[in-house]
């Protein structure tokens, strides 16, 4: 159907498959539980984008700081909670050995829906490539 739909209704001379995320973004993962919205004030956590603005506006100290550093400022005592990617990501970050609380799912994407969409010639110059590398087409 979306194939369907992009090349026929959308006239988009593109093939569509699902790329499905690991999981919904959580809200969060925290080093002690949050009762009500007052527990958000005052704590310093690791928030991005439009998640880092709405939550400041709630009482939140928010800092941006890359993938690595998340878990060793944890453990420093220089952040009380974090947000990553969600799901697998975030247990390969190992977020859950630093923060016990861990709350999903959170308000800026409850669920994604992604896609790739390559042009037809794309794909088969994909399927010649690994052909030639001793692959069959499926």
């Amino acid at each position: 159907m979306w194939r369907d739909f992009y090349q026929n209704d959308l006239k988009l001379n593109v093939i569509v498959w699902p790329a499905h995320p690991s999981s919904p973004q959580a809200f969060g993962w925290f080093k002690k539980p949050l009762r009500s919205v007052a527990d958000i004030k005052g704590l310093k956590c690791r928030q991005t984008g439009l998640n880092a603005e709405v939550y400041a506006k709630m009482g939140m100290s928010v800092v941006n700081m890359a993938g690595g550093e998340i878990v060793p400022a944890a453990q420093r005592g220089v952040i009380d909670c974090a947000e990553w990617v969600g799901g697998v990501e975030d247990l390969r970050l190992g977020l859950h050995s630093v923060f016990k609380y861990h709350y999903t799912p959170g308000h800026a994407r409850e669920q994604l829906d992604r896609r790739a969409r390559l042009q037809p010639r794309r794909v088969e110059e994909l399927h010649a490539g690994a052909a030639g590398r001793g692959r069959t087409r499926r």
